[in-house]
């Protein structure tokens, strides 16, 4: 059984690791509407976080992170503004209409920021993915605090949407290898192993069934200048450490 579903992408595009596992899922997908945004928008706190911003721009930005423009078949597509409530994006209510008269069943979260959940969306199972493992890493940004902590891998979820943070049932698990001296190879590691994440989702939503992870971790924000450039330095040293041990193992 296919599922009934509508997309959520924000000007009506989406990232080339979401279009590779939106393939990956299609077989249990029957995509009838696209609703898309055209005024996502974050708010910049420039001088304390224009380090992570430069640091975000050489290193997430990779061959999986750009941007396509997503191909129009038969569903039905709504552009929308969202509404704003503090840094919550609303979808308004001929947006919920327009999913309501669908017959969807379940809604996969590709663009927006921060959703909120209002009781028109609470019938719909709304999946949005989250690199982190929950248990240790929620909020933001994707991979950096688990290099920062050395940790070996970064988790990979799809969850089951809610008004908290990075704490939704977990409906699909994994976990991609952190480079210790490469913040963009950790990036291309953790968006490659979210290819075939949303299928495995899916399979779980169609069989009533969740993952037992924990969804308790830290909630982290945006890096300091100050703490980019330790994170820089960390870098640097796992780089000569690294290298160090290549040209002694080959000496």
């Amino acid at each position: 059984m296919r599922l009934r579903a509508a997309l959520i992408l924000d000007d009506l595009s989406l990232a080339r690791w979401q279009a590779d596992a939106l393939s990956e899922a299609l077989p249990h997908l029957d995509v009838r509407l696209v609703v898309s945004c055209n005024n996502t928008h974050t708010k910049k706190r420039i001088p304390k976080n224009l380090f992570y911003y430069g640091l975000g721009f050489l290193a997430l930005r990779n061959s999986l992170t750009k941007r396509e423009r997503y191909k129009v078949t038969n569903e039905r597509v709504v552009e929308f503004e969202s509404l704003y409530e503090g840094v919550w994006q609303k979808i308004p209510v001929e947006v919920s209409d327009a999913i309501d008269a669908e017959g969807i069943s379940v809604v996969i979260k590709f663009g927006m920021n921060l959703l909120k959940v209002d009781k028109r969306l609470e019938q719909y199972d709304i999946l949005s993915f989250h690199h982190g493992d929950p248990s240790k890493f929620r909020g933001r940004p994707a991979g950096f605090y688990e290099v920062l902590s050395g940790e070996p891998k970064v988790g990979v979820i799809v969850q089951r949407l809610t008004n908290q943070l990075d704490s939704g049932d977990v409906l699909a698990f994994t976990e991609a290898e952190v480079v210790s001296y490469s913040y963009k190879n950790t990036s291309l590691n953790f968006y490659s192993a979210s290819r075939f994440l949303l299928r495995e989702a899916l399979v779980n939503v169609k069989e009533s069934r969740s993952l037992e992870v924990s969804t308790g971790g830290r909630n982290y924000t945006l890096p300091s200048n100050m703490m980019v450039l330790h994170f820089l330095f960390l870098l640097v040293s796992n780089f000569m450490k690294e290298k160090g041990e290549v040209f002694y193992e080959k000496k």
